[in-house]
């Protein structure tokens, strides 16, 4: 069994901030486009998700008191919201010692959410964290090898 087969039956993958559409009006301004990148991503994602055994979303569900939905293709797995104490009890119960990070935004959310990388670096060091590059978002305009930087100080890329 390779590395890749083996995290998708023995991590937890979080899929971060998978939005219907994006909650913030800056981001919708500085990148039009934003909500059809996005849903490229989330596409490939959704049809990722069978091959794993341990997936969750983590997506805030009130944005300036405005509800904020789940992409539909995703909105079936369970939603910690950015609950890391109901992450943490996931991984626990279920002896998982391997997080893999997917969605959006690479070098952003992914790292600094309160479900994030860096929650999992000062809470919980043991576990090994991963990034499928293949199913993350990029902000238009982000510079990949400064994202790769970045996300490389967390975790490693599958």
């Amino acid at each position: 069994m390779g590395k890749l087969e083996f995290l998708e039956k023995n991590a937890l993958w979080i899929i971060m901030d998978p939005w219907e559409s994006t909650p913030f009006e800056e981001d919708i301004k500085k990148y039009p486009n934003v909500d059809l990148r996005n849903a490229m991503v989330t596409e490939k994602i959704a049809k990722y998700i069978p091959r794993l055994k341990h997936a969750l979303v983590s997506c805030q569900d009130v944005h300036l008191d405005q509800p904020v939905k789940v992409a539909p293709a995703l909105a079936h797995l369970p939603n910690v919201w950015y609950n890391f104490d109901l992450v943490k009890a996931y991984a626990r119960e279920h002896s998982l010692r391997n997080v893999v990070y997917v969605g959006f935004h690479h070098g952003h959310c992914i790292i600094t959410r309160p479900t994030g990388a860096r929650a999992f670096k000062k809470n919980m060091r043991h576990i090994n964290l991963w990034l499928k590059k293949e199913l993350v978002g990029m902000l238009p305009g982000d510079d990949m090898a400064y994202n790769d930087s970045v996300s490389e100080s967390y975790m490693k890329f599958i």
